[in-house]
């Protein structure tokens, strides 16, 4: 089991850079403790300089960059932060598909 589903308690819980705050923090009230790189989004796009790369590999191998679970007036204020955000438009949300909650069907083939 990865490190995000054994602390959030869901196994189909993944890890999402582009909407961290959103995916990771409100959601599940964890944050990501530790990240050393200058630059925050998913590893595989991180640029190819060794250095930056070695030492958020070390800080992971070592625990020194890890999940931990905040506490309820830490998730409160976080979320009630994001909302703020959300509210003033400094984070805009993705719109709701016109289908949402209706049933698609089966795939028809040709």
């Amino acid at each position: 089991m990865h490190e995000i589903a054994a602390i959030t308690k869901d196994v189909d819980a993944t890890m999402s850079y582009k909407n961290y705050e959103a995916d990771i923090v409100v959601k599940y009230g964890i944050e990501l403790k530790g990240w050393t790189h200058p630059t925050w989004r998913c590893p595989a796009k991180l640029s190819t300089s060794l250095s930056p790369l070695r030492t958020l590999l070390d800080a992971l191998i070592s625990g020194d960059c890890c999940f931990v679970r905040l506490s309820k007036t830490e998730h409160a204020a976080r979320k009630a932060e994001y909302d703020r955000k959300v509210q003033a438009g400094e984070i805009i949300l993705r719109k709701k598909r016109s289908d949402a909650g209706k049933s698609r069907g089966k795939r028809k083939s040709k």
